[in-house]
């Protein structure tokens, strides 16, 4: 009984530690410093056991009945002639003769083992917690890291296996099989992150050099930071999601053939970019560790481009009354810049009027279209109708042109017709817009009513979509929400090309899909689209950066995110603010 209840008194701790230590692996919070100092604090304790094992085998007894008990001869000539080897701390020996030890085989290794596991795990703590530590989170984990450096000495640099490929900064420029440009800059100073870059949409006749980076100063910033950045101009300009995809991941096997594979992979980029990285976070996870998107198409292309046509056609209905401009399957430019040229015209004559005004204030809530648009006027106070009016019709002269132009290059990718407003309730879709109450209050000061044009809508003829054309959207690209690594999506409040109820519509699709712990949105209160600071897009990057290391989101409140990027642009404004967008007008997600 007594033994019994000795090896229960080792054995029951024992097991409440390993179970300690065994559920982060089981809960996938495993890569944190903690972890691996508590990993190196057991490879030592059972380091210790290990050689305590060793020296005193055989030592309950004479070494020569220790021998003898052993089954073999004891060699009073051999011992004379090795007598310091049972003293020795390292390697432990305890030979009876030349072919016999009474130390067992395995101890010696399993020190060596251990104690380069241990090493290791120090390590990898060290790192981890250096890397903590620049993206503001806890001390204490440096402290403990730095705690057992002391007891265990001086340990190995994990990033010594990179730098021998970056002794020297590199760029490199190139062009991959499908005819994308390619560009790849490493600094000297890699710190084994590579930023996979994707750009914003380029219409065709526009020239499409390779980018990695939002902006040169982005750019500089990053590589003075030890980022690596790639990023490729995909094989086509306009719609060219189809081939985007396939281009920034060849780009990415470019830059692996050349310097290696790197420690981590961050996916991110910028409006249609942002949609592209969206879609290699949701379909090729296992290449990234996490994803960085800004002003992105987050709604989807099939919402978006539902979206651009429900403004469209309340354009035509309501301020083009009784024309025939065709709003879909555009066979040319020539067709679609014609039905600029007269939408663009109403939209003109109707700003002369307050019914006019009233009415284009209406097209505006459909689409969400913000009252502050333009960074480099002031913000229009909230009860400024006049002012956000004049914003959103300067906003929509540019969206006909766009929302037609590159309409019709976008049909000829998908074959035809992807969007439909066959069963859309405008009535419903104006109630939960985030214009209402300036359309209310621009209707009641011109004598029209809203329920009378709400009423002129729901009267006109529908345009239904092209099965084939929608599927082709859809895989190019629409969302499911099932993210399996973070994602951290900023966007400006004021953005009249991509408004910020984009966002809402992802964060749907990821509620419904059961992900919300991997995503995390984040508003800076500007207009513009894509009018980020070089600080707020760096506080992003560092932000998923300490979500990817530590398996927890730091704190992304508007006072943090701008701390962090007052960090990288001390000079700067720097604008993270508390914001819930209203939900998308027509959200369109797949199958989780």
């Amino acid at each position: 009984m007594a033994v019994i209840g000795c090896a229960l008194l080792v054995a029951v701790p024992g097991m409440l530690v390993l179970w300690l230590w065994a559920r982060p692996l089981l809960s996938s919070r495993w890569t944190t410093p903690g972890w691996f100092v508590a990993t190196a604090g057991l490879c030592v304790v059972a380091a210790a056991v290990t050689w305590f094992i060793g020296a005193f085998s055989g030592s309950s007894l004479d070494p020569e009945e220790s021998c003898h008990a052993a089954g073999t001869t004891y060699d009073e000539a051999y011992r004379s002639a090795h007598w310091r080897e049972p003293s020795r701390l390292f390697p432990l020996h305890n030979k009876c003769n030349a072919a016999y030890d009474l130390v067992p085989a395995w101890v010696n290794p399993a020190l060596v083992l251990l104690l380069l596991a241990a090493t290791t795990c120090v390590g990898v703590a060290v790192w981890l917690a250096v890397a903590n530590k620049r993206n503001g989170s806890p001390v204490k984990t440096i402290v403990s890291a730095l705690v057992l450096i002391a007891l265990l000495g001086p340990t190995v640099n994990p990033n010594a296996a990179l730098a021998k490929s970056t002794a020297t900064a590199s760029h490199v420029e190139g062009v991959l099989p499908d005819g994308s440009a390619y560009v790849i800059d490493v600094p000297a100073n890699w710190n084994g992150t590579v930023l996979l870059y994707s750009h914003g949409y380029v219409p065709d006749g526009v020239s499409n050099p390779a980018r990695n980076a939002p902006s040169d100063a982005v750019r500089s910033a990053l590589l003075e930071a030890g980022y690596a950045q790639i990023g490729s101009s995909y094989p086509e300009t306009g719609w060219a999601v189809a081939g985007a995809l396939p281009a920034q991941l060849s780009t990415l096997d470019e830059f692996r053939a050349r310097f290696g594979p790197a420690r981590r992979t961050i996916a991110w980029g910028t409006s249609m970019g942002g949609m592209v990285t969206t879609g290699l976070a949701e379909r090729y996870s296992h290449r990234i560790g996490g994803a960085v998107t800004m002003c992105g198409i987050q709604q989807g292309a099939v919402a978006n481009w539902n979206n651009a046509l429900d403004a469209l056609f309340a354009i035509r209905a309501l301020l083009a009354p009784g024309s025939t401009a065709p709003l879909v399957r555009l066979p040319d430019q020539a067709t679609a810049l014609a039905s600029v040229a007269e939408l663009t015209a109403a939209l003109d004559a109707a700003q002369a009027t307050p019914q006019g005004r009233a009415r284009i204030a209406l097209v505006a809530a459909l689409r969400n279209i913000p009252a502050w648009t333009n960074p480099a006027q002031p913000e229009p106070e909230p009860d400024d109708y006049d002012t956000a009016a004049r914003n959103q019709f300067e906003v929509l002269r540019q969206f006909i042109r766009t929302g037609l132009s590159w309409r019709q290059d976008a049909e000829e990718h998908a074959g035809g017709n992807m969007s439909w407003n066959t069963g859309v309730d405008y009535t419903r879709m104006l109630a939960r817009s985030a214009g209402r109450q300036q359309v209310e209050a621009l209707y009641a000061r011109s004598g029209l009513s809203p329920r009378d044009d709400l009423a002129t809508l729901a009267a006109q003829s529908r345009i239904g979509a092209d099965p084939a054309a929608v599927g082709y959207m859809s895989r190019n690209i629409a969302f499911t929400g099932r993210l399996t690594k973070p994602m951290m999506s900023i966007h400006t409040t004021g953005d009249p090309g991509v408004p910020a109820q984009a966002e809402q519509a992802y964060a749907e699709a990821v509620s419904d899909a059961g992900r919300s712990r991997l995503l995390r949105q984040a508003f800076v209160h500007r207009a513009g689209h894509c009018t980020f600071t070089t600080g707020e897009m760096l506080a992003a990057v560092r932000t998923l950066e300490h979500r990817i290391s530590t398996g927890r989101w730091p704190d992304t409140g508007p006072a943090t995110l701008n701390r962090l990027a007052a960090e990288f642009e001390p000079a700067a404004t720097h604008g993270y603010a508390a914001y819930q967008p209203t939900p998308y007008p027509r959200p369109f997600h797949l199958p989780h």
